[in-house]
């Protein structure tokens, strides 16, 4: 306590109410996320998983970089 400088100390709120809302949007955002998502597992239903869609996206052009003409050695790739 005798460490601080009370006039240190800003005005709660001086700016309004705006800077306190907006830097409270993405954690509120992802708190209301987790509670979906929890309140799904507890209830049992399967989500599918994120990684389906990057799957099918990349695993065709991994198959083809796998069957092309050049071989690819674990030096190459480093």
């Amino acid at each position: 306590m005798r460490d601080m400088e009370f006039a240190r100390l800003q005005p709660i709120l001086s700016e309004g109410i705006r800077p306190v809302i907006t830097g409270a949007v993405i954690p509120s955002g992802w708190m209301g996320e987790v509670f979906v998502i929890g309140s799904l597992l507890i209830a049992g239903v399967e989500i599918p998983s994120p990684i389906t869609p990057l799957r099918m996206v990349f695993e065709p052009i991994g198959k083809m970089i796998c069957k092309s003409d050049r071989k690819v050695t674990r030096a190459s790739l480093v």
